[in-house]
Formats: structure tokens, C-alpha cells, sequence
């Protein structure tokens, strides 16, 4: 799969915080790098696009030496849709992780390469 860029997103939820979304620089790079953001769920795409933008990796996604910018709506909607799914789940959502997500030139999307989530039975409202 090719693409400018490879991130982490990840949503879980938490007994203290509650619903909460993560990005980051993704692939082998997360473990490396730490480049990621953490926020509460749900997430609107500007709360979304805010989190990217504080992102080590943002130049590389804006575009950068001659690079063409990326799919940044891409990732946007990438990001918002599961912290939606973390805040209606609530303690049902164990975990969602999706890495990577390939990210493409602006206007070509983004793609999942490889994603796991799992629910649990805490039926708690």
C-alpha cells in the first residue's frame, strides 16, 4: 500500500476520563518517535484537525518542501467517526487501535491497513 505518511488512531475508554481518542505518527515510527495526542470523546473535525495540527508529523501532512499536502479531510473524518463510536460505547469499548492508516496526497483519502477493536459486556450507561 503506498502513501505519504502512516498514523496510529486509537480510541479506548477510560474508568477516570472516560471516552478518549488517540493520533499519532504510526507504524514502527509510534514506538520510536511518541508523537501522539490524546483528547476526550467526542470529537468534532475541528477538535480533530486542532489535535493533527499539534502533531511533530503536521509539516509532513500540510505539505512540506515541495511535498504535496496530504489527505488531511481524510484523516479528519478518520478520527472523529471512532471517537464517536468510543463515547457511544463507553465502557463497552475495550479498544479500538487502527495502524496504519496510510495517509494519501489531498483529495485521494486515507487508507486502514490494519485495525483491531474489541467490546466488552459492561452494559454501565
Amino acid at each position: 500500500m503506498r502513501g505519504e505518511a502512516e498514523l496510529i488512531l486509537g480510541a479506548r475508554y477510560d474508568e477516570t476520563f472516560g471516552a478518549q481518542v488517540l493520533v499519532g505518527f504510526g507504524g514502527i515510527m509510534v514506538e520510536v518517535l511518541h508523537d501522539i495526542q490524546v483528547a476526550s470523546a467526542p470529537l468534532g473535525p475541528e477538535q480533530a484537525h486542532a489535535m493533527l495540527r499539534r502533531l511533530s508529523i503536521w509539516p509532513v501532512l500540510a505539505g512540506v518542501r515541495g511535498r504535496p499536502p496530504l489527505d488531511v479531510d481524510a484523516v479528519t473524518d478518520a478520527l472523529t467517526r471512532p471517537s464517536w463510536l468510543a463515547h457511544d460505547l463507553g465502557p463497552r469499548l475495550c479498544g479500538l487501535e487502527i495502524n496504519p492508516l496510510i495517509v494519501r496526497v489531498a483529495g485521494r483519502g486515507a487508507v486502514v491497513v490494519d485495525g483491531r477493536g474489541t467490546i466488552g459486556t459492561d452494559l454501565r450507561p
